[in-house]
């Protein structure tokens, strides 16, 4: 039986790590196993990556550093060789993991060859959008531009319930998404005794020594 090809649309990658990086890299790997995947995503100016190392195909288009920002803006259709390599492939399923660029670049593929669109909606736009523009109208604006995107989509996962909520009950989404939860392929210890003298040899710590470990997200 012949593989299908899966197309995964996102506006920053490798070497940039965020959730959403992860997320896709991990759908990447996991869905190798079973179908070609191929990672649509753009260069980051003055920063290499071996993509090679990796066990699915990434292709890249040219992309313009923001300034003061860590991340870069995708310019895929001003990228004439990314744009052909692009249309040669034939995309079975198309996933946009952004709303933005290389999303909307997928969603007209998907579109224009009449193939299956899913979306995740990874973040809380209005939120971000606000804190950049420090304009309500405009930030609204905005969120509106980016539900049009996600509502042209055959199916939409939220990675939380929260998150689902937020996008059909505050941003107007069509429907409650399907949550698809991220996951991760960490084990749970089970020496903990042995786990722990493993890290108080580690990092040279006394058993009675107190030691505080935050995990989650400062914002």
């Amino acid at each position: 039986m012949e593989k299908i090809t899966i197309g995964l649309f996102i506006d920053t990658f490798f070497p940039m790590v965020d959730g959403v990086v992860m997320v896709v890299d991990n759908y990447a790997k996991v869905l190798s196993k079973y179908a070609n995947v191929i990672v649509f995503a753009p260069k980051m100016p003055h920063k290499k990556f071996d993509d090679s190392k990796l066990p699915y195909k990434v292709v890249r288009c040219m992309s313009l550093k923001v300034p003061v920002l860590d991340y870069s803006l995708p310019i895929p259709k001003l990228d004439l060789k990314f744009i052909d390599e692009l249309t040669k492939y034939k995309l079975d399923i198309i996933h946009i993991h952004s709303p933005a660029t290389l999303g909307l670049l997928g969603m007209q593929y998907a579109k224009m060859k009449n193939k299956v669109l899913v979306g995740t909606m990874h973040s809380q736009y209005k939120q971000d959008f606000l804190r950049t523009t420090k304009s309500k109208t405009l930030a609204n604006r905005l969120t509106k531009q980016i539900i049009k995107i996600y509502d042209a989509c055959d199916e939409c996962w939220a990675v939380n319930n929260e998150i689902g909520r937020i996008f059909y009950e505050e941003y107007h989404y069509k429907k409650m998404p399907k949550i698809m939860n991220n996951a991760t392929e960490m084990l749970p210890v089970k020496d903990k005794e042995k786990a722990n003298k493993h890290i108080n040899e580690l990092h040279n710590i006394n058993e009675n020594e107190k030691v505080f470990l935050f995990v989650g997200r400062i914002n």
